[in-house]
């Protein structure tokens, strides 16, 4: 939780992405969820305590705007994904598989970008709108500490 000091940078983009539709449960290489054209990865132990939140949640009453409340909490007891920041292009798999609920058949590649154990998929044109946007934030990050 946190409270916004000021806008860095901003910029539209639009409502729809790729995956706007997909919430999936895999279990492949790690158990992970793809919410929409985000993937979080968990290990054994993280997935149970993962598991565990949710189970806390279920029942809980609707957020109420402007109220934070906790309505699930767990503890990642070990980290097993190593330190990692990259961005990634990759093939499109689903331009051929046709997923159920993929969504995104059209372009041939896709940008992932990897932080730690969250994956984030975007079309090219996406994420040159938003690398512009984290670019024009860096900028005034580092000229404040200049």
């Amino acid at each position: 939780m946190g409270r916004k000091i000021k806008r860095l940078a901003g910029g539209a983009i639009s409502s729809r992405t790729i995956f706007d539709k997909r919430i999936v449960v895999e279990r492949c290489e790690a158990a992970h969820i793809h919410y929409r054209n985000m993937r979080l990865e968990f290990n054994a132990d993280t997935w149970n305590e993962f598991l565990t939140a949710m189970r806390g949640a279920i029942g809980s009453d609707l957020p109420v705007p402007g109220k934070h409340v906790t309505i699930g909490r767990g503890s990642i007891l070990s980290i097993r994904f190593p330190e990692r920041c990259e961005v990634n292009l990759n093939r499109n798999l689903y331009k051929s598989f046709h997923t159920t609920g993929a969504a995104f058949y059209e372009e041939g590649t896709k940008v992932d970008i990897k932080i730690r154990d969250l994956r984030i998929e975007m079309g090219q044109e996406e994420f040159l709108v938003v690398a512009d946007i984290i670019t024009a934030a860096a900028m005034k990050l580092r000229a404040q500490d200049a």
